[in-house]
Parts: structure tokens; C-alpha cells; sequence
């Protein structure tokens, strides 16, 4: 009597999980990205300034030399084997 309720009902939260997932995933490589470009647009600045001659004092230059020695990965840490393959993300470390 409730066999085809049933199997309906397994089918939409099958898939409604995966579809929470996709979105959950999406939002977290917008935020990195978003972070990333900040990261960028950061030093893209302090080059330029550099460039100029301008003086940078200790305390912008340490705070920006940080986020330079951090590591930088190139992927998100995303473990979705819908987006993408699984793999080691790519690290660049700048000293």
C-alpha cells in the first residue's frame, strides 16, 4: 500500500541531498575565491606602491609579508566527486 510513497519519497531525498551539497560546495568556493582575490588585489597594491618608491612602514609590511609565508593552495578543499576529482591540492609557498 505505501510501496510507491515510499520509493518516491527515497528518490527526492536522494536527490535533494545531493542538490544541498552542490550548493553548499558552490558557496564554499565563491568565499575562497572571493578570499583569494583579496589576497591578490592586497599585494597587486603593495607591488605597485613599491614600485613607485613609496615607504611601506614595519607594521603594513609585516601584516602583508604574512599573508605572503602563508601557504596558498590553488584548489578549495573541496571533497566532492561531483565537481571535481579528488586530488592533492597544489601548494605554493612564497618566502
Amino acid at each position: 500500500m505505501y510501496k510507491p510513497f515510499l520509493y518516491q519519497y527515497a528518490v527526492w531525498a536522494t536527490f535533494g541531498s545531493a542538490a544541498i551539497h552542490l550548493l553548499w560546495t558552490k558557496n564554499e568556493y565563491r568565499e575562497y575565491k572571493e578570499k583569494m582575490d583579496f589576497k591578490v588585489s592586497k599585494l597587486e597594491d603593495m607591488i605597485e606602491r613599491l614600485k613607485r618608491g613609496e615607504n611601506i612602514d614595519d607594521a603594513e609590511q609585516s601584516q602583508k609579508s604574512s599573508i605572503v609565508r602563508k601557504k596558498i593552495t590553488t584548489q578549495p578543499n573541496v571533497k566532492s566527486k561531483y565537481i571535481q576529482k579528488e586530488e592533492k591540492p597544489k601548494t605554493i609557498v612564497w618566502l
